[in-house]
């Protein structure tokens, strides 16, 4: 019995990972024109970005940054954007767009200040522009932008 009602849970599990992912794709590619504080950095490779349909041309799009040049941390990207007509747009300007993670787990809200981009018709290529802030509206203590190019894994 037990053996029967783990694999109905496993089997479970699995139908629902199945789905999620049939509204997910993952992009890698590379990110490049990074300014942070001013300063410009090197392209970083490997970078990895999710799309999430949520329906009505509203996606969630998610990733993660490393460490790049003194950064006390690494960066996670989670926020809404509407796609329409292969155009990305920001949902809502000024919002959480993220958090940055500093001294092993203190997050930091990061805001967006804009994101624009494409994402091609048949969904193989994402391209954005991603212009964030730490700190408050009127004062972006820490200003940053960076390209994002990537292709359908």
């Amino acid at each position: 019995m037990k053996k029967k009602m783990f694999f109905v849970i496993l089997m479970v599990i699995c139908l629902f990972g199945t789905v999620a992912d049939v509204n997910a794709q993952e992009y890698k590619g590379v990110l490049s024109n990074i300014i942070m504080n001013g300063k410009h950095f090197s392209d970083v490779s490997s970078q990895s970005f999710t799309l999430i349909d949520k329906g009505n041309d509203v996606y969630v799009l998610i990733g993660e940054v490393g460490q790049i040049g003194k950064m006390p941390g690494f960066i996670y990207i989670n926020l809404e954007v509407k796609v329409s007509n292969g155009v990305i747009n920001p949902v809502k300007l000024d919002d959480k767009a993220g958090t940055l993670i500093v001294f092993n787990g203190l997050p930091i809200n990061i805001s967006l200040r804009n994101i624009t981009g494409t994402l091609s018709s048949d969904h193989k290529t994402l391209h954005f522009t991603l212009e964030t802030y730490a700190g408050w509206k009127l004062i972006p203590t820490f200003p940053a932008s960076v390209t994002f190019n990537g292709t359908l894994q």
